[in-house]
This record gives C-alpha cells, sequence and structure tokens, in this order.
C-alpha cells in the first residue's frame, strides 16, 4: 500500500497553490494601481491586516489602506521566497516584501523603501481562496522616511 498521493489529489493541491499564489500577488497589484476596493475584495468576510502601525478589520480595508498609501503618489511592492501550506480548505504562507514608496510631488529618487515579511492566512470560500488575516512585519527601511497616512484620523 502506497502513502503517495492519488493523481487528483495532486492537481488539487497544484490548482490551490497556484490560487493562493495569485491572490498574494494580487494583493500587492492591487495596492500598486490603487484599487482599493478590489483590495478589499481579496479578503473574506473576517479578514484582517495586522502590521507595526494596528490592526485593520475588513469592514475599513479599503478606506483604510487608501489613507495610508495616500502620502504616496507611487509604491512598488515585490514579493517572493512564497512558500505555501495547504491543510484542506484552509492555508497559510510567509513571503518576503521589498517596497518602494514615492512621496506625492517628489522627484522619483527620492522614496522611502521597506523590507521585511508577510505571515498570511487563507479559507477557501464559495467565492475561491480569499485572506483570513496578513501579518506584516518590517525588517529594514532605507531611503527617506516611511511616513504612511493615518487611517484613525
Amino acid at each position: 500500500m502506497s502513502n503517495l498521493p492519488t493523481t487528483a489529489e495532486q492537481v488539487q493541491w497544484l490548482s490551490d497553490r497556484a490560487q493562493i499564489h495569485d491572490l498574494a500577488l494580487q494583493y500587492a497589484r492591487c495596492a500598486d494601481t490603487k484599487d482599493w476596493q478590489g483590495f478589499a475584495d481579496l479578503f473574506a468576510h473576517d479578514g484582517r491586516i495586522l502590521w507595526p502601525l494596528g490592526q485593520i478589520d475588513k469592514e475599513s480595508i479599503a478606506r483604510s489602506v487608501e489613507v495610508i498609501l495616500t502620502p504616496f503618489e507611487r509604491t512598488h511592492h515585490l514579493f517572493a521566497n512564497i512558500g505555501i501550506r495547504i491543510d484542506g480548505d484552509t492555508a497559510r504562507s510567509n513571503h518576503y516584501l521589498q517596497a518602494v514608496h514615492v512621496g506625492s510631488g517628489t522627484d522619483s529618487g527620492t522614496h522611502a523603501d521597506i523590507g521585511g515579511w508577510y505571515d498570511n492566512h487563507y479559507r477557501r470560500t464559495s467565492d475561491g481562496w480569499r485572506i483570513v488575516s496578513v501579518e506584516l512585519t518590517f525588517v529594514w527601511s532605507g531611503g527617506t522616511e516611511f511616513k504612511p497616512g493615518n487611517p484613525a484620523e
């Protein structure tokens, strides 16, 4: 008797992994294209963002992320080393981040850079995989000071 996964199980795993990978990349794309509602739609109904400046719950994600990124005319988020672990209808990922934030009205050579990683949780829903939580850990910063907008104001 073999403990190897069946072909159907392997295909399901590959499909799930590709969908979760694309969801993580869409997170960056929505931030960089300022698609705030699209950004919020990536989250499950009980989704949240945990980052060094606080927590943002699903109902506030679109507005809060817009306010946080408003001081920046352009952003460029790069994700790498994406590791995904799937357990049935839930999954976790860890991936590295490098983000460049170009301030409004500034020279494109002046920017606030941050690096770190994300620890994300996902759930399969009737609408496909959705983000349950995003936890961002800052590891380094460079360039000008990173000064996001404050969604609490």
